[in-house]
């Protein structure tokens, strides 16, 4: 794949860390004259980042890390308080024992910030810890420049520490190479590791998710891990998209997930809510939401802090104000203490303590008794978040000694509002995320943009040439200095921020960085207008790339909207290599069939290229295939593809030459030219054997299914099958292993092989639940062997797809009507005639529908006349439906079946008998079980209507075939339908 010039990729999102937590320090009380004088100082730098935005990247050393960053989050303390809470530790103990049994769990702990979810979280990790197990820690921060996964990368970076070189690719296996890809400390220990291939966004998350769900697995049987994931509310949706596969696949490990989460935090539209709601529907999952002290937890909680039993009536003094959360009440018993100390004797002091109104208020009181330094020192550090660093300290307070930075931090830390981190010199945090935000709320919107402006300096000062690495620490702190440093550099951190998250596949955050740079240049999101210069393009380019990665299908063209702004600035500036980079990016949205935007950047790439180069011949058939599937004009797309078929051949390129063939069958099989298809696949098949790339052989052999199976040749696409199989499970890969289960599904399935199918079909629906494929499929099976339930459910998944598709010939439009007339023939029920009317009438409307598309639409139109007995109406698309002879329709039925119950509908019952002694063949032939005993049902109708002896005989020699093969099979609905007639004949 050609790289874009200028655009900096392959940035490891995991580098972007931070050297001295997530934010730095700074000195408020620095004149603003020598505010004024640094930001001037940086000005011609800001500049020189700006117009260097297009040039080559620099790909970072895995190495090149601050040692800060190499050190494991610490195991909390275990000599804090812990009062009350028995049922919900009880809880956590018996979900780990399960996990230790091998039944993984997911354990979420809700509740209102101080209500000591940490705390109680801590206590499991020590019981955990003393009864053998691992406990590896992750946090989210809010706002702190960490990058996409962090809570992953500290899990993971904990783990791997674990193993030396050989232990640690045993147990990852294939996906060490993917893990690398945000864990950079993998490639330290493996340095031979080969770079993961290129793969579609959806295909590449799923690996990754995949490889560290194996890892995490495989390791938990040589012991049992504790993954304690806290302030999930902050977390990043990426983040969040990983604790969803992970708890989806826990079941069978040694693995207990723990999660705390602010739960007034939380609205129905947060990333939260919807992976809190997937994890609810697993077996493993449960959810704890932590209530309030009551007063005698809170009494034991005041005597545990302060060492002495308190009044009765500075209890209910206390819970009073505080209502039973612990946060709060602790706080107000050191502030009680600060001020004198918690002494029962005095019997008034009850009466006489000023509780604050908030945990914020009493931050805010308790920062009067300590010294001018240490105030300043703690504003500044609340605005670097909740762990800060003393070398970054040091830096931004130039005219403090060494010795008054510690004595302002010991002070701190002696009143414990901060505490130095275990194993990590210099490394600090606050005691609570509500400290932090109390101390950073307290600042002023200047004062804030002042000190993020000191700290994006400083940070961009000290890492030299290696600010690149920590795209996203920078991407914040200019963002938010934008007001005094301009927003030259923001726009360009945010560039590489974007590409670091999309690198690591982290798509949501990719584009949030995009459109933050977007925002920052004053660029729109959405419009026609060309991007005004390189760095705007890349942006653009960027959010087109990260929308195409994150919306569904039928969104594609607003992803297609976007880089095609990029691609007119490369046109404008006569920039070729980007031109065809952007026109081939957005191959994904082929699955549309309906008008995405792309054939004109295709053709007009095409212009910039020689006529007979690689590039031309990768852009022709992309184009042959747009125009097969969009424009509808089959000669017009094999033409495309025929001239890229002879550059491919010209010069030798086998792989450009599979690519074609590929777009060559694929625009086959939407004209129903199966057997022209076939060829194409098998021809690709031959070429595969010389590529050696799993992948261009699975779906090659996809290719050579579909054909195959259409045209009744359903052994040979089983095989075919089953080699895709074989060779997606070793790839483990999203969309090969998708399709690779689709295919063996769907054969199993016209087979018959009802339990093998619905194996295959959950297994497919798992992995891409939108996939309109698998819900076709199960939907007509569920209907077939009469779960009726069932089938309402996965009709009613069709129906929701077809709800979130844009209006036009598109898959989902097609299936839904001939689904639905299938389904309701089976069932005797009109199921939805008035959805498949209106999807036919989109499809038939449509001047660039394929035949394959318009088929499906005919075909339901047809079976919905016959089951009202509208035989005119039926006939009307009789001819239309001619091609289908010989075929497997849509996957549904075979269309001589077909073609036989619409020449009866319209009196034509010798074409009628015709039709159906060819299906009779076809579907012996083939091996179509299913479709074979429907053929003798529907065949026995005709005879018995014709109503002669003859036919009456042969009437009932096909109901007992019909009655024998839907009994073997437990086709419910035939099975009634047969004895109907079967008692009508007195048989």
């Amino acid at each position: 794949m050609l790289e874009i010039v200028g655009i900096i990729a392959g940035i490891v999102a995991a580098t972007s860390i931070l050297l001295f937590g997530s934010r730095g320090l700074v000195d408020l009380v620095r004149g603003i004259a020598d505010r004024k004088k640094r930001v001037n100082d940086h000005s011609s730098t800001v500049q020189e980042s700006v117009e260097a935005v297009t040039s080559p990247p620099t790909i970072p050393d895995a190495t090149e890390r601050p040692p800060s960053l190499l050190t494991e989050i610490p195991a909390v303390s275990t000599g804090a308080v812990f009062v009350g809470r028995k049922r919900e530790l009880a809880t956590l103990k018996s979900a780990l024992e399960d996990a230790v049994a091998g039944r993984g769990r997911v354990v979420m702990l809700a509740g209102e910030p101080g209500i000591g979810k940490t705390r109680i979280v801590e206590e499991l990790a020590s019981y955990a810890t003393a009864t053998g197990s691992q406990v590896l820690w992750g946090r989210c921060y809010e706002d702190s420049g960490a990058p996409p996964y962090w809570p992953w990368i500290e899990v993971m970076r904990a783990r791997v520490r674990d193993f030396d070189a050989s232990q640690l690719l045993e147990q990852m296996g294939p996906g060490a190479a993917h893990i690398a890809e945000i864990v950079p400390e993998v490639r330290v220990k493996l340095p031979g590791l080969a770079a993961p291939p290129e793969l579609e966004p959806e295909q590449a998350r799923f690996q990754l998710f995949d490889s560290m769900t194996t890892f995490l697995a495989n390791t938990s049987r040589l012991q049992p891990l504790v993954l304690a994931l806290e302030d999930l509310h902050w977390a990043d949706t990426s983040s969040l998209r990983m604790l969803d596969f992970l708890g989806s696949r826990i079941a069978n490990t040694h693995l207990m997930v723990v999660g705390a989460y602010r739960d007034e935090e939380i609205p129905p539209e947060h990333p939260l809510s919807q992976t809190l709601g997937s994890l609810s529907a697993e077996p493993s999952f449960r959810l704890e939401t932590l209530r309030r002290f009551s007063a005698e937890e809170t009494a034991s909680l005041i005597e545990a802090t302060g060492g002495l039993p308190p009044t009765e009536d500075l209890v209910q003094r206390i819970q009073g104000h505080t209502e039973g959360n612990p946060m709060f009440v602790g706080e107000v018993v050191r502030l009680v203490e600060e001020q004198g100390g918690l002494d029962s004797s005095e019997a008034d002091k009850g009466a006489a303590l000023e509780v604050p109104e908030s945990v914020r208020a009493v931050t805010r009181q308790r920062l009067r008794g300590l010294s001018a330094e240490c105030n300043q020192t703690l504003l500044s550090a609340a605005v670097v978040g909740r762990e800060f660093d003393f070398g970054l300290l040091r830096r931004l307070f130039p005219d403090a000694t060494e010795a008054e930075v510690t004595d302002a931090l010991g002070e701190a830390t002696r009143v414990r509002l901060v505490e130095e981190l275990p194993r990590q010199p210099g490394r600090y945090q606050f005691s609570h995320s509500l400290i932090q935000q109390a101390l950073a709320e307290s600042l002023s919107t200047t004062a804030r943009a002042q000190t993020h402006a000191d700290i994006a300096l400083a940070l961009e000062a000290h890492y030299g040439d290696r600010v690149d690495t920590h795209a996203v620490e920078m991407a914040y702190h200019f963002t938010e200095s934008q007001a005094i440093l301009g927003p030259g550099r923001a726009a360009h951190y945010e560039l590489l921020a974007g590409e670091s998250a999309y690198s690591g596949h982290a798509y949501e955050d990719a584009l949030a960085h995009f459109q933050s740079g977007l925002t920052v240049k004053g660029v729109p999101f959405t419009g026609n207008e060309p991007a005004p210069d390189a760095e705007a393009a890349a942006l653009l380019f960027g959010q087109g790339r990260a929308q195409s990665a994150t919306l569904e299908t039928y969104e594609q063209p607003l992803a297609i909207a976007s880089s095609r702004r990029a691609f007119d600035y490369y046109d404008a500036v006569g920039d070729s290599e980007r031109m065809v980079f952007v026109s081939e990016s957005h191959g994904r949205a082929i699955a549309r069939m309906g008008s995405s935007g792309v054939i004109p950047m295709i053709s007009r790439a095409l212009e910039t290229v020689p006529g007979d180069s690689i590039a031309a011949g990768r852009l022709l058939s992309l184009l042959g295939r747009f125009i097969g599937l969009e424009d509808g004009d089959y000669d017009a797309a094999q033409n495309t593809i025929k001239r890229a078929l002879e550059i491919a051949r010209k010069q030798g390129d086998e792989a450009a030459e599979i690519q074609a063939l590929i777009s060559s069958a694929v625009v086959n099989a939407y004209e129903i030219n199966w057997r022209a298809a076939i060829k194409d696949g098998l021809r690709a098949l031959d070429l595969v054997n010389n590529i050696k790339d799993p992948r261009i052989e699975i779906l090659v052999r996809s290719f050579c299914v579909y054909p195959q199976i259409a045209t009744g040749a359903l052994e040979h696409a089983k095989r075919n099958a089953a080699d895709m199989l074989v060779l997606a499970k070793n790839l483990r890969e999203l969309l090969p292993l998708s399709g690779a289960l689709w295919c063996s599904e769907l054969a199993a399935r016209l087979s018959g092989e009802w339990q093998v199918s619905r194996e295959f079909n959950d297994q497919c629906l798992e992995i891409t639940p939108h996939d309109i494929r698998p819900i076709l499929t199960r939907t007509t099976m569920e209907y077939e062997v009469g779960d009726f339930d069932q089938g309402d459910t996965y009709l009613e998944l069709l129906r929701e797809r077809l709800r979130q598709t844009q209006s036009g010939p598109t898959l989902e439009y097609g299936f839904a009507t001939i689904t639905i007339p299938v389904v309701s023939r089976i069932s005797g029920a009109d199921l939805g005639f008035d959805v498949a009317s209106q999807s036919a009438e989109v499809v038939l409307n449509s001047p660039s529908s394929t035949l394959f598309i318009t088929s499906m639409a005919r075909a339901g139109l047809a079976l919905m006349a016959v089951q009202i007995d509208d035989g005119a109406a039926a006939g009307a698309q009789y001819r239309e439906l001619e091609p289908l002879r010989g075929t497997i329709l849509a996957w549904t039925m075979a269309g001589d079946r077909l073609l036989g119950i619409v020449a009866q509908s319209m009196g034509e019952l010798g074409k009628a008998a015709s039709h159906f002694e060819d299906s009779l063949s076809f579907c012996r032939d083939g091996g179509f079980r299913p479709e074979l005993a429907w053929t003798c049902c529907d065949y026995a109708d005709l005879l018995l209507e014709r109503n002669n002896e003859a036919d009456r005989a042969q009437a009932t020699s096909l109901l007992n075939e019909s009655l024998g093969i839907s009994t073997e099979l437990g086709m419910r609905p035939l099975i009634e339908r047969v004895l109907y007639r079967q008692k009508s004949l007195g048989t």
